[in-house]
């Protein structure tokens, strides 16, 4: 029904199909060459706006995989997080791929995966040590606080 809506209003719109099913942000930092050193799916619990409140780092295999090939297929050094949905059938669609570091990141770089030294050493042309284990199942949640200032005169 929406999209009946939206071709009357936009000229040549973009759709995809609905999927429902568990939404990973995949954190992927890929080595020099451009191949992946390290592939960490998180859970996103809990989304307010675009960004994630509540994740969870869950190493599922099928997620795992189908991200390593795609970055793999992209050849790019660095870091990339990949947006993945797994429908009910374990089937997984690549939704979005950013060339930069997440939001939620800081997840990935709690439960093990060093993604900032990574980048920098990448950036000084330095060795990597990708040596690395993750802590699968650990959890991050956010919260927002209201900040007032009083008006100035």
């Amino acid at each position: 029904e929406e999209l009946r809506v939206v071709v009357g209003w936009v000229p040549d719109p973009v759709a995809q199909q609905k999927i429902e099913g568990v939404h990973f942000t995949v954190d992927v930092f890929c080595g020099k060459d451009g191949l992946p050193i390290s592939v960490v799916p998180r859970e996103r619990l809990k989304v307010r706006g675009s960004e994630v409140v509540i994740s969870r780092v869950n190493m599922r295999e099928r997620v795992i995989r189908v991200a390593s090939d795609f970055a793999s297929a992209l050849k790019e050094p660095g870091p990339m997080n990949i947006q993945i949905i797994e429908d009910k059938d374990g089937s997984c669609y690549v939704i979005d791929v950013n060339p930069r570091i997440a939001g939620g990141t800081d997840l990935t770089i709690a439960a093990g995966a060093p993604f900032h030294v990574w980048t920098l050493s990448l950036l000084m042309g330095t060795p990597l040590d990708s040596k690395h284990s993750i802590q699968d199942g650990m959890i991050m949640t956010r919260y927002y606080d209201s900040v007032f200032i009083p008006a100035v005169e």
